[in-house]
């Protein structure tokens, strides 16, 4: 205090303590002042060289030897964070597709170059699995959704890099894993749980080929060996995880993941195939709800409704966990129901562009009936004359589309599935010829 009884400082004093308060501010930076690390800059500039360099592999790389830095900090600052988001927005999945696609074992050029490439595409692996893994400890909240969109390249990444028939793969397929690879030499001992197992294909013998060769050889150690190592990091157990509650998450990015699971069925052991199933029950369980209650989020862009993910979801990626499996065909048939009622909630629309929606599924719903030739009380068939059943009691003629009804008629009738009530609506005549 002064003279004049006041509480100033003297120069020396106010000079001691700014000095302080700023090393305070530098150890410990309020949440709404997270300053960028170096690991920051670092990304910046890789992105930037990845951008432009004409050695892509090398510097993806790099680019994700820096993301994984970053998401295994024990205090991740937001600056950086939004860093690593913008990589997986705008960087991860194009580059990681031109490595999967690459023409020619033989364009690896330099002697170590498989090496390199399996070293790149381990730490996809391990990146992809710290992304899962934060996801999972964070509450669910507007931020939390517009996070899952930037995860969206990362699982889409995940679903080709577990694809046995993209090129890479395809030019790999009998190599062995080589051991000189960092994380192959510090985690392969370490698997306790195998979620991946070797995969048998059987041996094309030419002429002449020695008769008691093996008929079966062991081919994609590299697709056994990144499953098994994703697996092993968490990341897999991170997905099932974040499905359990898929309400909690942005519904394309459910798809997603779903959709890595499924991949990931090729290769995967009977006690991944369960728990891969049992998240699967959980998914289909909140689609058909989503779709009963005609939600909105099915829809893929907002008024538009477009529905090209919800009818992925339906027809590609939850039926892989089931078709090689002969003693749940009732799951099978819960997924045609859904589907079945995902079509006539779309046709009820008066929104054209949701209608229109409608009309492809069932178009392509019914072609996939008659393609197939099921038998009668075949999901299918059934689904067949639910439809058409439908369109006569909710006069699908006269208030809804025409053309939907013929379509209906058309493809039932094909599929040797009319049913009896719908010869006196006489729309016979009216399909083309």
């Amino acid at each position: 205090m002064d003279d004049n009884g006041s509480n100033t400082l003297s120069d020396g004093e106010q000079g001691s303590q700014s000095g302080s308060e700023v090393d305070q501010l530098m150890n410990d930076p309020p949440a709404n002042k997270c300053f960028p690390s170096d690991e920051f800059f670092m990304l910046s500039t890789q992105m930037t060289q990845l951008k432009t360099s004409q050695h892509s592999l090398w510097a993806l790389h790099q680019c994700l030897q820096t993301a994984r830095n970053i998401l295994q900090s024990p205090r991740i600052r937001q600056a950086d964070l939004d860093c690593v988001r913008r990589f997986f927005r705008e960087e991860l999945y194009g580059n990681v597709d031109k490595v999967l696609q690459f023409p020619q074992a033989s364009k690896f050029g330099l002697h170590d170059a498989e090496e390199h490439v399996l070293e790149t595409l381990q730490l996809l692996v391990l990146v992809a699995a710290e992304a899962f893994e934060y996801r999972t400890s964070l509450q669910p909240s507007a931020q939390t959704l517009e996070l899952d969109a930037d995860l969206q390249p990362v699982a889409q990444s995940l679903l080709h890099l577990f694809n046995m028939h993209k090129p890479l793969h395809s030019e790999v397929a009998d190599a062995e894993v080589p051991e000189t690879t960092v994380e192959f030499n510090q985690l392969a001992d370490q698997l306790s749980e195998k979620w991946a197992l070797s995969y048998f294909e059987d041996n094309e013998m030419e002429e002449g080929d020695v008769q008691n060769e093996e008929p079966m050889v062991e081919r994609h150690r590299w697709l056994t060996h990144l499953v098994n190592l994703f697996g092993h990091v968490g990341g897999f157990n991170s997905l099932l995880l974040l499905l359990r509650t898929p309400g909690n998450l942005a519904f394309p990015l459910v798809n997603m993941m779903t959709a890595v699971l499924s991949q990931a069925i090729d290769v995967a052991s009977a006690q991944a195939l369960e728990k891969f199933r049992q998240v699967a029950t959980v998914v289909l369980e909140h689609l058909a709800q989503l779709v009963a209650a005609d939600s909105e989020r099915l829809a893929n862009y907002g008024e538009d409704r477009t529905y090209h993910t919800c009818q992925i979801l339906l027809n590609t990626n939850l039926p892989r966990f089931y078709e090689k499996d002969p003693i749940q065909p009732q799951v099978l048939v819960q997924i045609k129901d859904v589907q079945c009622t995902f079509v006539l909630k779309m046709l009820e629309s008066s929104n054209f562009n949701k209608l229109l929606s409608g009309v492809t599924e069932c178009k392509s719903m019914l072609k996939g009936a008659v393609k197939d030739q099921k038998p009668p009380d075949s999901p299918c068939s059934l689904q067949v004359n639910n439809i058409a059943l439908y369109g006569r009691k909710n006069t699908l003629l006269l208030s809804v589309d025409v053309p939907v009804y013929h379509c209906i008629v058309l493809y039932s009738s094909l599929a040797g599935h009319m049913a009896p009530d719908l010869a006196p609506l006489g729309m016979h005549s009216l399909l083309p010829c």
